[in-house]
């Protein structure tokens, strides 16, 4: 019988963490969707807002982590821990750089998208307005659904690939939770909230598990440039919302 090499053993323990990890987002979806069939209609508005709010996210999220990884790798594998560093506060500037105008495009226009790709048929004008919804409420996640992806490669590249599905796996507890919890009473928006929330605590805990690691932190200078981002995030929001 074929017999495993140490090194093929070792892939694949540092795999198959690895993909949990990276499907985090759709495990969330997946309990969502399950939970939100006790309300008439709800899985389907969750289904289409999730389509939104995932093409944002693949695009950016996707790209930062497939381009980072390599360039990690190859910096710590020289022992350019500053230089690595530097990459990864590039990613980050350019997650949030990149994903905060989309959340505000996706909150503020997302009953005329909704309307113009799905309203027809058998998908009513209030299904629309509830979908619109539920992608406000996901807008608000956006960043850390973007971010989580954007970090996960500094564990990758240290060959660490279960810190990242922990971290993810308490954020699908939280998923559960809330949804399980708030469901009853506020119905598919509380599912949005859920998943929202799990996203932000996932990435809490990457942000705290890297610190006390010493392998990244949030410097002043970056978290100076993230903030006037994020200001400008809120006046595109403010003018779109009263200008527009």
């Amino acid at each position: 019988h074929p017999v495993l090499s140490d090194d093929v053993k070792k892939l694949w323990r540092l795999a198959v963490p690895g993909i949990l990890a990276a499907g985090i987002g759709q495990i969330n979806l997946l309990v969502g969707t399950s939970i939100a069939t006790g309300q008439a209609g709800a899985a389907a508005w969750l289904y289409y807002a999730d389509r939104l709010y995932q093409l944002p996210m693949g695009v950016i999220g996707v790209a930062l982590s497939v381009t980072l990884l390599p360039e990690l790798a190859r910096r710590l594998a020289k022992g350019e821990k500053a230089a690595a560093h530097g990459a990864q506060d590039v990613a980050v500037l350019a997650a949030s750089g990149l994903t905060l105008p989309a959340a505000v495009g996706l909150a503020v226009l997302a009953p005329p998208i909704v309307t113009l790709l799905f309203e027809r048929g058998a998908f009513s004008a209030a299904d629309s307005a509830m979908t619109a919804q539920l992608i406000l409420v996901f807008s608000f996640g956006l960043p850390a659904f973007v971010l989580v992806k954007a970090l996960q490669p500094s564990f990758f590249a240290r060959q660490d690939t279960r810190a990242p599905l922990i971290d993810g796996a308490v954020g699908v507890g939280v998923n559960i939770a809330l949804s399980l919890a708030l469901f009853p009473s506020y119905g598919a928006p509380a599912i949005a909230f859920a998943t929202v929330m799990a996203g932000w605590v996932t990435l809490s805990l990457m942000i705290w598990r890297m610190a006390r690691r010493d392998i990244y932190h949030f410097s002043r200078t970056l978290l100076r440039r993230l903030a006037a981002q994020v200001l400008a995030a809120a006046l595109l929001a403010w003018a779109s919302r009263f200008l527009g």
